[in-house]
């Protein structure tokens, strides 16, 4: 519906003041300068109520804080517990969201859009209304498509951008340093770091220059105060932060350049310390990730163990998020990133997070990278890991450690399992005292578990340490060695930056002849899968697949491994034919079925024509088929027994396991995903079933 200001005024109004509405949000789109902003303005002072944010450089955070705190529930400890505990409803006018964050390249404004907003509609009561500022080409910025509002200028807003984009041009070509201030990953960067950035593309100019380029550009450019280390820096953006983005579709952006450039300014510092205290080098520090994205240099970036210990924690993660979108690859350093950050930890001091990551390197086994990572960082880790046994993040099903673990150090061989091993059998023994090694207790309190680590000193430095994930021991280099425990942190109030996708599903269960007996065996248990010669085989089973299936695998004889299924001994029944119970109605396979066990105490079968595993009703299931064959039956049975099994050292990777669990199945098995049995299972609701 495209609108004058004055309409959509009307129109909005009208839509606040309708009893009913079908949404809780209405997007105000529309291209850059026709007034979306001036609008919610103008509509913040016709309703005194509304909370009015200008999100620009906020984060999904800040805008949260933000809401709850004038909706009354100022000290909450996440958006979901802030959310719950609101007690008056509100109107929110959300300008400027397409321009969130202090990075250009981010997903802030569809945190905003979709996790704030949605939180809050879905549990704040009374209810909460959103009017949400977003950008007609900014196509990230989410927002319901149904009830939107697109806000025209009267001369045409195509022909406003294109003259816009004309000046832009004219002036770019004047002075060549806008190319390099466009081509920033912060909205606003200090003089000295934009003179930097013109260096590195081969653009000559001197901080003096840039401050007269200010003054003649005022109506382009701002300036702003900024404190830059321990001093007050002049700071420079774009008036219109839209300008940035039309420089760019002309002039379109060297990263690799930029990158390597980056890249040298970090290998000239020494230490994270000296980093810090350079404002290029913080530049360098928080973008890299950043220009890494856009150059399709990634994984490049988080292999270098030179690069990854000098990065910004919240620069890293954005990069990443950036990078995947649809989540972050498994078996690597990048989901260890992903799930440290979910524990809160990307809110620790820098020295501390990158202990923890060349921890999660050595742990996954990336040696190269770990050792890496320990001489770039010298001395300046509060404690560093020598030699672990601890699970990886990610990992599905039982963890099997390498025999001996990983060493820091290749020639050292003081720490090996055997000879930590007379500690470790006593270790649910040692006392937690009052003071320790400097090491977080990253997985106490999660959920409310109790799980802190345990320490033991194994000489003034260095300590054997166990906990969730596994032992390890540490060398200790900051004074004093003993220190109070440090709690673990909150998780991120809204949500992490990054996100997993679903895991990959373990080969064994999508070869083409799949499941083998040994894989079923493997998690079962040895010897519960029982063949059938094909004598014993029912003459009227004529089904091709299942025949071949019970000669040559075998049907699994499972009693306690999954919680509400069991089923027979084929060795002392052997296939027996059942009939179709009446009162279910007539069966949707012609037959003839076989018992095969019990679901939730119903009975399963197997289709002798089809082929397909089945339930007559008795289960308490409206769906009437578990699988299409055996193989798939068992396939997916197996999946969920490892689950089971696994020993995740978080509660989100058992949600995201559960998850990439379900998306396995369908994949396996289509019939899945509509069936309300296997949806009980992988909602968890089955988990504990055989205790009921």
């Amino acid at each position: 519906m495209e609108l004058t200001p004055e309409q959509a005024i009307e129109r909005v109004e009208a839509w606040l003041a309708e009893p009913n509405r079908l949404y809780e949000t209405l997007a105000v789109r529309g291209q850059s300068g026709v007034g979306k902003t001036r609008l919610l303005l103008e509509l913040s002072a016709r309703i005194p109520q509304a909370v009015y944010v200008d999100c620009r450089g906020m984060t999904a955070d800040d805008v949260a804080r933000h809401l709850l705190s004038t909706w009354g529930v100022p000290d909450a400890s996440s958006l979901v517990s802030g959310a719950q505990h609101i007690r008056g409803g509100g109107v929110a006018l959300l300008a400027n969201v397409q321009w969130a964050d202090q990075f250009v390249t981010s997903d802030e404004a569809s945190r905003i859009t979709q996790q704030v907003t949605r939180t809050l509609k879905r549990l704040a009561r009374p209810s909460v209304q959103f009017v949400v500022e977003r950008s007609a080409d900014r196509p990230w910025v989410l927002a319901p498509a149904k009830n939107d509002l697109v806000l025209v200028s009267p001369s045409g807003s195509e022909e406003d951008d294109g003259g816009r984009v004309s000046e832009l041009a004219r002036l770019t070509e004047l002075h060549p340093a806008l190319r390099a201030l466009a081509a920033a990953e912060l909205r606003t960067i200090s003089l000295p770091v934009w003179a930097g950035l013109c260096r590195c593309l081969g653009i000559q100019v001197a901080v003096d220059e840039l401050e007269e380029l200010l003054e003649i550009l005022a109506d382009v450019l701002i300036t702003v105060d900024v404190l830059d280390g321990e001093e007050n820096e002049r700071a420079a953006g774009f008036t219109a932060e839209s300008d940035r983005h039309r420089i760019r579709r002309f002039n379109e952006v060297d990263h690799g350049a930029l990158l390597e450039s980056l890249l040298g300014v970090l290998r000239t510092h020494e230490s994270w310390s000296s980093i810090s205290t350079d404002s290029f080098g913080r530049y360098a520090a928080q973008t890299v990730a950043l220009h890494a994205f856009h150059a399709g240099r990634m994984e490049e970036v988080l292999n270098d163990g030179n690069v990854l210990p000098c990065l910004d924690t919240t620069g890293l993660l954005r990069g990443m998020a950036a990078a995947w979108p649809q989540g972050v690859p498994q078996h690597r350093i990048a989901v260890d990133i992903h799930y440290l950050e979910g524990l809160g930890l990307a809110a620790a001091p820098h020295e501390e997070w990158v202990a923890w990551l060349h921890h999660c390197a050595l742990s996954r086994g990336e040696v190269d990278l770990a050792r890496a990572m320990a001489v770039r960082a010298g001395n300046e880790l509060p404690w560093l890991t020598m030699w672990t046994e601890c699970r990886p993040f990610g990992v599905f099903g039982k963890f099997q450690a390498p025999m001996g673990g990983w060493s820091e150090d290749p020639t050292a061989m003081a720490f090996t399992s055997e000879r930590l091993l007379p500690l470790l059998r006593e270790s649910h023994t040692w006392h937690i005292e009052k003071t320790g090694p400097p090491i977080r207790h990253i997985f106490d309190g999660r959920q409310n578990a109790f799980r802190p680590f345990r320490s033991k000193e194994l000489s003034d430095s260095q300590w054997l340490v166990t906990g969730p994930s596994g032992p390890f021991v540490i060398e200790v280099s900051t004074e004093p060695g003993r220190q109070p425990h440090l709690p673990g942190l909150p998780a991120p109030f809204v949500s992490p930056l990054t996100k997993t996708g679903v895991w990959n599903c373990p080969s064994e269960a999508l070869e083409g002849d799949a499941p083998a007996q040994s894989w079923l065996e493997a998690t079962f248990g040895k010897g519960t899968c029982r063949r059938l010669p094909e004598s014993r085989l029912p003459n009227d089973l004529g089904h091709t697949g299942s025949r071949l299936f019970l000669t040559t695998v075998g049907f699994p004889k499972l009693t306690k491994q999954i919680p509400f299924v069991r089923t027979i001994d084929l060795d002392e029944t052997g296939l027996t034919a059942v009939p179709w119970p009446v009162e279910s109605g007539p069966a949707e396979g012609i037959g003839p079925f076989y018992h095969l066990g019990e679901w939730t105490g119903g009975n399963i079968l197997l289709d002798g024509d089809s082929g397909a595993v089945v339930q007559d009703y008795s289960t308490g299931y409206s769906s009437v088929t578990l699988a299409t064959s055996l193989q798939q039956f068992c396939t997916i049975l197996r999946l969920y027994h490892e689950f089971l099994i696994s020993d995740f050292n978080t509660p989100e990777e058992r949600r995201d396991a559960r998850h990439s669990l379900r998306e396995w199945a369908e994949h396996i098995d289509p019939v899945t995903e509509d069936a309300d049995h296997w949806e009980q299972v992988f909602d968890g609701d089955l988990d504990s079933w055989e205790t009921r």
